[in-house]
């Protein structure tokens, strides 16, 4: 066999072997994006499957952040689908949360928690014997639906389990899902901006669960870049989470990489809060970097690292692999903090 044949047969097992990319269409640009973010286009929808588990009512808070809904699974096939992507890796096979709930709480009439009274979940959707505490008329203050393999089940709304968000119709390209979810790709790397509010520690765990980092943003140049870019998405607020604390020795900061924060950076009279008894976290500001008690909610800001690459030309811009993975809140008042204890259950979506 000549040298040529054997070149030929090489590239032609190489091609036929590849790993194919699951996305298509209008995302295959940006499916390093989706796949770092846990979001999964389907035929039946596209979906974001975060890593973190949350309470029920958490859940459909979570989804609500990114203007979507927890999964509402009409047909088996839809669910069949759903969880054989969720459920990916899991073993043994995981349940995850859908907008399924007993809004009565003393019958089996469980409802998609849509418009109001809600919409009756097809009683097909169930599995064998399901939902089984509704027929044991159980104590629960509250059950609601999880998808698990073969359909569905109901359980208790404390449980912790995966939510499974399904996003607008609309959200049809990278652009638009870009702008849904508030990412913008600057000099300094590619950040999440979150609308809604958390503390610090949920804000840290959101961005985690997004396949992300709560950002570490250490020098000058960074630093105003990220807020310039911040306070044009969000003119009402000038503080933001970011990945630093008083971790350890009360008044020492770090970042959570463990690496010591550059006094340099402080802004005038600050840090402030290094010496009460309440941890502090650090939060950016115009010129530099504040701190905080981490139990204030804030805005914050999530960041790729520098393993991450993102796809060529994502939304026109190159070179990024040089570069380098909770309720919402009502809006800030006086300087923009947030009391985290203020918040009434909202389970059912307006549309």
């Amino acid at each position: 066999m000549s040298v040529r044949l054997v070149v030929l047969a090489f590239i032609f097992l190489s091609v036929s072997t590849a790993k194919s990319s699951p996305f298509s269409g209008d995302f295959a640009r940006c499916s390093g994006v989706l796949e770092k973010l846990n979001i999964a286009v389907l035929e039946t929808g596209t979906y974001l499957i975060p890593t973190q588990e949350l309470k029920w009512e958490s859940a459909v808070q979570y989804c609500k952040k990114f203007e979507s809904s927890l999964v509402q699974t009409e047909s088996a096939r839809e669910a069949e689908i759903v969880f054989n992507e969720a459920n990916k890796g899991t073993n043994p096979p995981g349940q995850f949360w859908t907008l399924g709930t007993n809004r009565a709480r003393t019958d089996k009439n469980f409802v998609w928690a849509v418009k109001v009274p809600g919409i009756p979940i097809d009683k097909s959707l169930w599995l064998p014997g399901e939902p089984s505490h509704a027929q044991n008329k159980s104590p629960l203050d509250c059950l609601s639906a999880s998808l698990r393999s073969g359909g569905l089940a109901d359980n208790d709304c404390n449980d912790d389990q995966r939510p499974i968000c399904e996003l607008p119709k609309d959200v049809n390209n990278c652009e638009k899902l870009f702008e849904l979810l508030k990412i913008k790709t600057l000099d300094t790397g590619t950040y999440l901006f979150t609308e809604k509010f958390y503390d610090w520690e949920n804000a840290s765990k959101l961005c985690d669960g997004l396949g992300m980092e709560i950002a570490i943003v250490d020098n000058i140049d960074e630093i105003n870049i990220v807020y310039q870019e911040a306070v044009k998405l969000f003119p009402d607020n000038e503080r933001f989470w970011i990945g630093g604390l008083d971790k350890g020795v009360k008044g020492t900061y770090v970042w959570t990489n463990d690496k010591p924060v550059d006094s340099n950076l402080w802004i005038k009279k600050h840090p402030a809060h290094a010496e009460e008894e309440e941890p502090a976290c650090i939060t950016l500001r115009k010129n530099g970097l504040g701190d905080c008690p981490c139990s204030v909610g804030r805005r914050s800001i999530c960041k790729w690292g520098k393993s991450v690459c993102l796809t060529h030309q994502l939304l026109a811009v190159n070179n990024l692999c040089s570069l380098p993975n909770a309720a919402p809140q009502p809006p800030p008042t006086g300087r923009g903090a947030v009391n985290l204890s203020v918040h009434a259950p909202d389970w059912f979506l307006p549309y």
